[in-house]
């Protein structure tokens, strides 16, 4: 009995220091990723499909492209959003599967509360992200809108951009954006 006791009593002590071990050595971790970030459910480098329908794709996609036409833009207006008014999607202009590379949330805010927000959602994506660089822009002239200005935040990650941006125009917005490189990269030849 002592025999059977004695191994029973070695076997806990082995799983004891086990567990013990394991728990000390839990690292808590962040991501690197951009598609580990959601919006609404939805992120970088999924199909639209998985969400919706070709057909509302198409409906709702923009008629006005960029000059380079690489990128086409989707906007849906969705009730069952649970934070934001609005989603933009960016895919590849012949890319079947719909994968998505850039998407955004917005909502309409009064510019004093949007900067409130802007402020709590860095905060928490800091906590999110593993060491993210991230670049306050401040307040700028907006170049399309006489008289109308921008705040933005952008956040760079080895995988993506985010962007946090609160908008002060005839009509004030709060925008998320996540992007892959390539959209980046797309985005910075259209404009130069």
């Amino acid at each position: 009995m002592t025999k059977k006791y004695d191994f029973l009593k070695y076997f806990m002590k082995k799983i004891f220091a086990i567990i013990f071990l394991s728990i000390c050595f839990i690292i808590p971790s962040k991501a690197d990723d951009i598609q580990d970030f959601q919006i609404e459910g939805i992120s970088v480098g999924s199909s639209l499909l998985d969400f919706y329908s070709k057909e509302k794709i198409l409906k709702n996609k923009n008629k006005d492209q960029y000059k380079l036409d690489k990128f086409y833009l989707v906007s849906i207006n969705d009730t069952s959003f649970k934070e934001y008014e609005s989603m933009k999607f960016h895919m590849k202009k012949d890319d079947g599967k719909y994968i998505i590379h850039s998407l955004s949330g917005q909502i309409m805010l009064d510019i004093n509360e949007c900067l409130i927000k802007q402020k709590a959602v860095l905060e928490q994506l800091k906590t999110f992200f593993n060491n993210p660089k991230i670049d306050d822009l401040g307040k700028r002239q907006h170049p399309a809108y006489p008289g109308g200005y921008t705040y933005d935040i952008y956040i760079t990650l080895k995988s993506g951009l985010f962007s946090i941006s609160c908008y002060d125009l005839h009509v004030d917005a709060f925008l998320i954006s996540a992007d892959t490189d390539e959209f980046n990269d797309f985005l910075n030849k259209t404009y130069k």
